[in-house]
């Protein structure tokens, strides 16, 4: 389908910004929200790894991206075109989207292939405050829409490489250097830009490259990508509430996907004290899913460690006596003991805990016993 409209949307995952909600519930009784509105909430609809920042657009870092991609450019960009695509003007826009659909290309990839025609236009235009022309992306549009059938991606991509006095492959009749080589490389026309993952597939795995955007587990890669930036760049909040939608986004996904942003979410809370109360959750669901005895161990001591971080001593002090009451544990669950019972005055013991792992020789794990003989120097 061409041009797509809130209105035919019967249901919104719950990840969807607050905005685009509204939005859509306008659309969905009645009303009229706008072309602008209207696309806007399509464009982050497409993107459930930007719906974050546009519920906490107040708080993000001037200037923010996301391994090089400016999310809010990014999206306005989608927005655009899918205004050209309500509006039908250019009404190439729609033909373009047509010619692409029809070789098979995901709606959302085509849309990125569509972007690629404007971006340069669009940051002329910010930057310079220019008004930005058709002519150029018209052109554009007409390299993609190069060839049919099933030889059509391989023209589009060969348009890209054509001689400076060849005939232009946009149909004008006239030599490339004098149409469209003048407005510079259009890299849109090359398919295998299509997608947009943002840092490492660790969700998508070795098929990454073959997924179109849209696909859940690019989802889940661009979310924790955009989680991972944000944290980086001390939006703690909006990174937490990040870290809190990869994992419901995950759920959906299998077990398998979940544990991995339970994972996440927890070392971030394990990072920032102010969020120990999400890592508990995640540590408490984690621990309740099938999981190796060693991991149940770290998991543990991460849950004792995260409620210390909460304010709950108790539940802290319950969660180190399970894992010392263990057959097998690490030296790290002594180390971590040793430095909890110090915090809290119990100096005794702790020095007892650090003695313990200076007399099993670290337990086979050198860096551990060079701590607890340093830390122990420090306590006496």
């Amino acid at each position: 389908m061409e041009t797509r409209r809130l209105r035919d949307i019967e249901t919104l995952p719950a990840w969807a910004s607050d905005d685009a909600r509204n939005v859509w519930e306008l659309a969905r009784s009645g009303g009229s929200p706008g072309v602008d509105a209207e696309a806007g909430a399509l464009a982050y609809l497409d993107h459930p790894e930007f719906a974050v920042l546009a519920d906490h657009a107040g708080a993000l870092p001037p200037r923010f991206t996301v391994e090089g991609v400016n999310p809010r450019f990014h999206v306005l960009t989608h927005q655009v075109v899918e205004a050209q695509l309500l509006n039908n003007d250019p009404p190439e826009a729609r033909t373009t989207l047509a010619h692409l659909l029809g070789l098979g290309i995901d709606r959302h990839a085509a849309i990125h292939l569509m972007m690629e025609g404007l971006i340069k236009d669009i940051r002329t235009a910010l930057q310079h405050e220019l008004p930005s022309g058709y002519v150029p992306f018209l052109k554009r549009m007409a390299l993609a829409r190069v060839g049919t059938g099933a030889g059509a991606a391989a023209a589009a991509t060969d348009a890209a490489k054509v001689g400076r006095n060849d005939t232009c492959p946009c149909g004008s009749g006239k030599k490339y250097k004098k149409c469209c080589g003048t407005d510079g490389p259009v890299p849109f026309i090359d398919l295998r830009r299509a997608g947009m993952l943002l840092g490492e597939p660790y969700y998508a795995g070795e098929d990454a490259a073959k997924l179109p955007p849209g696909h859940p587990l690019v989802t889940l890669d661009n979310l924790a990508a955009v989680a991972h930036a944000l944290e980086a760049a001390g939006a703690l909040p909006v990174a937490a509430a990040a870290y809190r939608r990869l994992a419901s986004c995950a759920e959906a996904q299998g077990e398998e996907y979940l544990a991995d942003a339970l994972e996440d979410q927890m070392e971030f809370a394990l990072n920032h004290a102010p969020y120990a109360a999400d890592g508990i959750t995640a540590a408490h669901r984690l621990l309740e899913m099938s999981v190796a005895s060693s991991d149940q161990e770290t998991l543990k001591l991460n849950l004792a460690e995260l409620h210390e971080a909460a304010g709950h001593p108790g539940e802290a002090e319950a969660a180190y006596q399970e894992l010392l009451a263990g057959i097998a544990h690490s030296p790290w669950v002594h180390l971590s003991w040793a430095r909890w019972l110090a915090k809290h005055g119990r100096n005794e013991a702790a020095r007892e805990a650090y003695q313990t792992v200076i007399d099993k020789k670290g337990m086979g794990e050198p860096h551990a016993l060079d701590q607890a003989r340093a830390e122990l120097g420090k306590l006496i």
